[in-house]
């Protein structure tokens, strides 16, 4: 398995991300006996999913949205809320028993002479003969050049939709942005 050395610990691989794509990878290295850990940036994996706006609901119906080995309950045909979403990874950690390191930030990744790779992270240093960065696409919002120049010729509210918004909320904001200094028909 992994092994120590002075305060490192080395696996085959560390998997940066603990979403379906980490937890997926995790199932698969775990089925092989090979050394790993998958480091989760969060406080439980799935997190990111709860930080999405209140109704968000996945496209794609339960049977296709689960993960290698376990099934999500409840109707296959349904589509799951992004709730669901997050209780079912939490559920798949501890049915496969896979080891996430929680809280823990990846700070610097850098390739060794021998190949491998060290880890710096605010919970230590590890070394990794592979690495899989599976962060997810949705963390961190884009933002065009333009507006980060200050070069655009109106005023407006940018908007983040990461973070959970009401979609009351959003219904005001894109009222207001269409039609500047008039009042949302929604308050």
């Amino acid at each position: 398995m992994c092994e120590r050395s002075e305060n490192i610990i080395n696996y085959e691989v560390a998997i940066i991300g603990g979403g379906q794509a980490g937890l997926a990878m995790g199932y698969y290295l775990k089925k092989e006996n090979v050394s790993f850990v998958i480091l989760e940036k969060t406080g439980d994996a799935g997190d990111s999913w709860r930080k999405r706006y209140h109704s968000l609901v996945l496209f794609t119906p339960r049977r296709y949205s689960s993960l290698p080995g376990l099934q999500m309950g409840g109707s296959s045909n349904e589509l799951p809320a992004k709730d669901e979403m997050a209780d079912y990874l939490i559920d798949y950690v501890k049915h496969f028993d896979l080891p996430v390191m929680l809280n823990t930030n990846v700070i610097k990744l850098n390739k060794q002479p021998d190949g491998s790779f060290l880890l710096e992270t605010n919970s230590g240093k590890m070394i990794a003969k592979q690495v899989i960065i599976a962060t997810g696409a949705f963390q961190k919002p884009y933002i065009p050049n333009a507006i980060k120049r200050g070069q655009i010729p109106f005023s407006f509210t940018l908007l983040n939709i990461i973070p959970q918004v009401k979609c009351q909320e959003v219904r005001y904001w894109l009222w207001a942005a269409a039609i500047p200094g008039h009042k949302s028909p929604w308050n």
